[in-house]
Protein backbone atom coordinates (compact mmCIF):
# COMPACT_ATOMS: atom_id res chain seq x y z
CA UNK A 1 0.00 0.00 0.00
CA UNK A 2 1.24 3.56 -0.98
CA UNK A 3 1.49 5.75 1.48
CA UNK A 4 2.41 8.90 -0.45
CA UNK A 5 0.18 11.31 0.83
CA UNK A 6 -0.50 13.24 -2.51
CA UNK A 7 -4.48 14.10 -1.88
CA UNK A 8 -2.96 15.51 1.08
CA UNK A 9 -1.17 17.71 -1.10
CA UNK A 10 -3.40 18.50 -3.78
CA UNK A 11 -6.24 20.11 -0.93
CA UNK A 12 -3.53 21.52 0.52
CA UNK A 13 -3.07 23.46 -2.80
CA UNK A 14 -6.94 23.40 -3.11
CA UNK A 15 -7.31 25.37 0.17
CA UNK A 16 -4.66 27.97 -0.67
CA UNK A 17 -6.73 28.99 -3.77
CA UNK A 18 -9.51 29.56 -1.52
CA UNK A 19 -7.57 31.47 1.17
CA UNK A 20 -6.30 33.12 -1.29
CA UNK A 21 -9.71 34.05 -2.76
CA UNK A 22 -10.45 35.30 0.78
CA UNK A 23 -8.15 36.51 2.09
CA UNK A 24 -6.36 39.16 -0.33
CA UNK A 25 -3.17 40.28 1.42
CA UNK A 26 -1.86 36.10 1.96
CA UNK A 27 1.42 35.13 0.57
CA UNK A 28 1.34 31.57 0.64
CA UNK A 29 4.43 29.09 -0.21
CA UNK A 30 4.44 26.67 -2.67
CA UNK A 31 5.03 23.52 -0.48
CA UNK A 32 1.47 22.31 1.32
CA UNK A 33 3.22 22.07 5.25
CA UNK A 34 4.19 25.59 4.26
CA UNK A 35 1.16 26.60 3.03
CA UNK A 36 -0.69 25.00 6.14
CA UNK A 37 1.79 26.62 8.47
CA UNK A 38 1.04 30.69 6.53
CA UNK A 39 -2.68 29.06 6.98
CA UNK A 40 -2.69 28.56 10.11
CA UNK A 41 -0.96 31.89 11.02
CA UNK A 42 -2.98 33.98 9.20
CA UNK A 43 -6.15 32.99 10.93
CA UNK A 44 -4.41 33.55 14.16
CA UNK A 45 -3.17 36.99 13.35
CA UNK A 46 -6.98 37.72 11.62
CA UNK A 47 -8.65 36.17 14.81
CA UNK A 48 -10.78 33.71 12.99
CA UNK A 49 -9.53 30.94 15.00
CA UNK A 50 -7.60 29.73 18.37
CA UNK A 51 -4.33 28.36 18.02
CA UNK A 52 -5.69 25.00 19.32
CA UNK A 53 -9.15 24.86 17.40
CA UNK A 54 -6.64 25.07 14.19
CA UNK A 55 -4.46 22.22 15.49
CA UNK A 56 -7.33 20.20 16.36
CA UNK A 57 -8.89 20.80 12.71
CA UNK A 58 -5.62 20.29 10.94
CA UNK A 59 -5.24 17.10 12.77
CA UNK A 60 -8.61 16.03 11.84
CA UNK A 61 -8.24 16.73 8.02
CA UNK A 62 -4.88 14.77 7.51
CA UNK A 63 -6.25 11.78 9.35
CA UNK A 64 -9.49 11.91 6.98
CA UNK A 65 -7.18 12.65 3.96
CA UNK A 66 -4.95 9.56 5.67
CA UNK A 67 -8.09 7.63 5.80
CA UNK A 68 -8.28 6.32 2.24
CA UNK A 69 -4.85 5.03 2.55
CA UNK A 70 -5.96 2.93 5.76
CA UNK A 71 -8.24 1.12 3.04
CA UNK A 72 -5.82 -1.80 1.60
CA UNK A 73 -6.42 -2.05 -1.80
CA UNK A 74 -8.70 -4.99 -3.14
CA UNK A 75 -7.01 -7.70 -4.20
CA UNK A 76 -8.38 -10.63 -6.60
CA UNK A 77 -10.71 -10.51 -9.88
CA UNK A 78 -14.33 -11.32 -8.22
CA UNK A 79 -15.77 -9.14 -5.17
CA UNK A 80 -18.61 -10.96 -3.76
CA UNK A 81 -21.07 -7.90 -2.60
CA UNK A 82 -21.11 -7.42 1.20
CA UNK A 83 -22.89 -4.72 3.51
CA UNK A 84 -20.70 -5.35 6.07
CA UNK A 85 -18.78 -2.46 4.91
CA UNK A 86 -21.46 0.37 5.24
CA UNK A 87 -20.79 3.76 6.87
CA UNK A 88 -23.38 6.07 8.34
CA UNK A 89 -22.13 9.03 6.74
CA UNK A 90 -22.09 12.64 8.41
CA UNK A 91 -20.15 14.70 6.64
CA UNK A 92 -19.04 14.95 2.57
CA UNK A 93 -15.94 16.76 1.63
CA UNK A 94 -16.52 18.35 4.88
CA UNK A 95 -19.65 19.79 4.84
CA UNK A 96 -22.70 18.36 6.74
CA UNK A 97 -25.43 16.34 4.87
CA UNK A 98 -29.14 15.97 6.32
CA UNK A 99 -31.15 12.39 6.96
CA UNK A 100 -29.60 9.53 6.26
CA UNK A 101 -27.07 8.57 3.65
CA UNK A 102 -24.37 5.38 4.09
CA UNK A 103 -21.65 4.21 1.70
CA UNK A 104 -20.64 0.65 0.87
CA UNK A 105 -17.15 0.51 0.31
CA UNK A 106 -16.95 -1.99 -2.99
CA UNK A 107 -13.13 -1.91 -4.24
CA UNK A 108 -10.25 0.55 -3.99
CA UNK A 109 -7.33 0.34 -6.02
CA UNK A 110 -4.10 2.64 -6.85
CA UNK A 111 -6.48 4.36 -9.93
CA UNK A 112 -9.66 3.94 -8.03
CA UNK A 113 -12.38 3.71 -5.64
CA UNK A 114 -16.06 2.09 -6.15
CA UNK A 115 -18.74 2.52 -3.32
CA UNK A 116 -22.37 2.28 -3.08
CA UNK A 117 -24.49 5.26 -1.77
CA UNK A 118 -27.52 4.57 -0.49
CA UNK A 119 -29.83 7.60 0.36
CA UNK A 120 -33.20 7.41 1.98
CA UNK A 121 -35.53 10.01 0.61
CA UNK A 122 -35.34 13.43 1.66
CA UNK A 123 -31.61 13.00 2.30
CA UNK A 124 -29.77 15.75 1.00
CA UNK A 125 -25.91 16.50 0.08
CA UNK A 126 -24.93 20.75 0.56
CA UNK A 127 -23.77 21.97 -2.58
CA UNK A 128 -19.99 21.54 -2.55
CA UNK A 129 -16.98 20.95 -5.02
CA UNK A 130 -14.25 18.04 -5.59
CA UNK A 131 -11.26 19.60 -5.71
CA UNK A 132 -8.78 17.21 -6.61
CA UNK A 133 -10.96 13.82 -8.09
CA UNK A 134 -13.35 12.86 -10.84
CA UNK A 135 -16.95 10.94 -9.95
CA UNK A 136 -18.57 8.84 -11.85
CA UNK A 137 -22.27 7.78 -10.73
CA UNK A 138 -25.27 5.86 -11.71
CA UNK A 139 -28.37 5.70 -10.49
CA UNK A 140 -29.33 1.96 -10.00
CA UNK A 141 -32.38 2.57 -7.68
CA UNK A 142 -34.93 5.25 -7.04
CA UNK A 143 -35.25 9.06 -8.23
CA UNK A 144 -32.79 12.52 -7.24
CA UNK A 145 -31.90 15.88 -7.61
CA UNK A 146 -28.99 16.58 -9.19
CA UNK A 147 -27.38 20.12 -8.91
CA UNK A 148 -24.37 20.65 -11.14
CA UNK A 149 -22.90 23.80 -11.68
CA UNK A 150 -26.30 25.38 -11.10
CA UNK A 151 -28.53 23.36 -13.23
CA UNK A 152 -31.11 20.91 -12.01
CA UNK A 153 -31.37 17.16 -13.30
CA UNK A 154 -33.83 14.85 -11.97
CA UNK A 155 -32.39 11.37 -12.60
CA UNK A 156 -34.07 7.60 -12.59
CA UNK A 157 -32.56 4.39 -12.19
CA UNK A 158 -30.09 3.63 -15.24
CA UNK A 159 -28.95 7.50 -15.38
CA UNK A 160 -25.38 8.02 -15.20
CA UNK A 161 -23.44 11.58 -14.41
CA UNK A 162 -20.01 12.81 -13.65
CA UNK A 163 -18.29 15.17 -11.59
CA UNK A 164 -15.18 16.86 -12.43
CA UNK A 165 -12.89 18.84 -10.39
CA UNK A 166 -14.17 22.49 -10.18
CA UNK A 167 -18.09 21.43 -10.73
CA UNK A 168 -20.46 22.51 -8.08
CA UNK A 169 -23.29 20.26 -7.00
CA UNK A 170 -25.65 18.78 -5.00
CA UNK A 171 -27.69 15.58 -4.13
CA UNK A 172 -31.72 15.47 -2.67
CA UNK A 173 -33.19 11.84 -2.41
CA UNK A 174 -36.69 12.46 -3.60
CA UNK A 175 -36.56 8.36 -3.24
CA UNK A 176 -35.25 5.45 -1.24
CA UNK A 177 -32.25 5.84 -3.68
CA UNK A 178 -29.26 3.64 -4.63
CA UNK A 179 -25.50 4.78 -6.76
CA UNK A 180 -22.78 2.88 -7.88
CA UNK A 181 -20.28 5.74 -7.61
CA UNK A 182 -17.08 5.55 -8.68
CA UNK A 183 -13.68 7.97 -7.73
CA UNK A 184 -10.65 8.33 -9.11
CA UNK A 185 -7.84 9.35 -8.07
CA UNK A 186 -9.59 7.17 -5.00
CA UNK A 187 -10.73 9.57 -2.42
CA UNK A 188 -12.49 8.94 0.76
CA UNK A 189 -14.70 12.43 0.84
CA UNK A 190 -17.14 11.23 3.63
Amino acid sequence: MNKNNSLFEKRSFALEKIIKEKIKDSNLPNESDNIINEIKNLMIKKNILHENEINSKIYNIKNKLNSVFEIDNSKGSFFKYDKKNIEDVKRIEGHPIFEEIFINFLFKSEELLIAEIIRKKHSKEPLHENHDHKTLSILTKGKLKLIIDNKEFIAGKGDLWIYKPGNHHSIEALEDSSELSIKFPPVKTW
